[in-house]
């Protein structure tokens, strides 16, 4: 067994990585989060290109339960707002993802991802 900080809303959470129901491979900007914020203007091209990226951050294992409580949304809904240690690692995610992709951040998710920078404990 290891250790994983995740969406779990929890400081830690134990996962058998021996079991591979027990984790999910995700998108760091889900890809419904990403059609509002620009991708419905996207080539097909270039939509598939954002699925199947699997470059850093856009893709992290996340543990199952956890991800299926958090869905498509985005960080203004409460399963989408990871705390501590990985609510920073999260947070630096979207933003990178979203401004690589060059999608809409929207002033409700701008504040609540300006909210967990600022709880990061370190700079």
């Amino acid at each position: 067994m290891a250790e994983v900080d995740v969406v779990a809303l929890q400081p830690c959470t134990v996962v058998d990585l021996t079991n591979p129901s027990s984790v999910h491979i995700d998108h760091s900007v889900a890809l419904a989060e990403a059609w509002p914020s620009g991708a419905d203007s996207w080539t097909q091209e270039r939509r598939k290109a954002f699925a199947k990226d699997t470059t850093p951050p856009d893709l992290m294992v996340l543990y199952a339960p956890a991800n299926s409580r958090e869905s498509d949304h985005d960080v203004t809904n409460p399963y989408g707002r990871p705390r501590g240690l990985f609510g920073c690692f999260y947070a630096r995610a979207v933003i990178a993802v979203k401004s690589q992709w060059a999608l809409r951040v929207q002033a409700a998710e701008k504040e609540e991802l300006q909210t967990m920078l600022n709880a990061c404990p370190y700079a």
